[in-house]
């Protein structure tokens, strides 16, 4: 018998919580720093989940960012437009 390691992502709800977790870490420590670059060993840390989970969902930090970046554009979306229906 295999056992498949993390099968708890096989959960959409879960997955989705996991994803969330790592983004929203990644978005806490570019915000607190100076600097773009960040390392994974730091976002995993921050969002108190494990490296492999991170790599499962992701696959590459480049991965992270790719999400981190399509986050910022929904949330500047989301804004811009509850600003213009009230304006």
């Amino acid at each position: 018998m295999t056992t498949r390691p993390l099968r708890y992502l096989d959960d959409p709800a879960r997955l989705e919580a996991e994803r969330r977790s790592f983004v929203d870490a990644a978005l806490d420590l570019l915000a607190d720093s100076d600097a773009v670059d960040v390392h994974v060993n730091e976002i995993v840390r921050r969002s108190g989940r494990h490296n492999a989970s991170f790599y499962r969902i992701f696959g590459s930090k480049e991965g992270l960012l790719l999400a981190v970046v399509e986050e910022a554009v929904g949330r500047t979306s989301a804004v811009l437009e509850r600003r213009l229906r009230s304006a």
